[in-house]
């Protein structure tokens, strides 16, 4: 119960005596408190030294409480900063990834857009090893076939009757009325 160690050396030599304090709470035998040392708020541990099982005194340590306060808002800031720059950085980064999907598709779009005005000679000169490298060579043969198809049929000619000649086999002028 006697001081022998403090941060005051007057007090080292008397006997000890808590603080009023409040009570914070306790865990296995540390005891957690709060109290007021010269108008400065402090948080308090008294925890029992132990030898062979034995109780060979009490440690009572009391830390100021507005540094620790001040280091837990600036925690809780640098978290919150880290969870906008996370934030941020995941959604440039799904930008740049659903840029990267949608340029291939939208040059197939453009492309069939062209084969649907008619130009069957359009092709998509890119070669890639992927899933979209596989589409635009699809999408190639594709207008390989109907190029094929239209230069078939322009071919075919189409035999008409010949329309009926102007005086040929008819009076001309206008015809009559019934």
């Amino acid at each position: 119960g006697v001081v022998r160690a403090a941060s005051d050396p007057k007090l080292v030599g008397q006997p000890y005596k808590p603080p009023a304090s409040e009570p914070l709470g306790r865990r296995d035998q540390v005891v957690a408190a709060r109290y007021v040392v010269n108008g400065e708020s402090m948080i308090g541990f008294d925890v029992p030294i132990t030898f062979q099982e034995q109780v060979a005194g009490r440690v009572a340590l009391g830390i100021r409480e507005e540094p620790m306060t001040a280091v837990m808002r600036l925690s809780i800031s640098l978290m919150t900063v880290l969870a906008v720059v996370t934030v941020l950085a995941v959604a440039v980064a799904m930008y740049f990834v659903a840029n990267w999907f949608a340029k291939p598709i939208k040059l197939v779009g453009e492309s069939m857009a062209e084969i649907a005005k008619g130009r069957f000679d359009h092709r998509i000169n890119e070669h890639r090893k992927d899933e979209f490298g596989q589409l635009y060579a699809a999408f190639d043969a594709m207008a390989d076939a109907l190029n094929e198809r239209e230069s078939t049929l322009d071919r075919t000619v189409i035999i008409q009757p010949a329309a009926p000649r102007a005086g040929a086999g008819r009076p001309s002028g206008p015809a009559p009325r019934s």
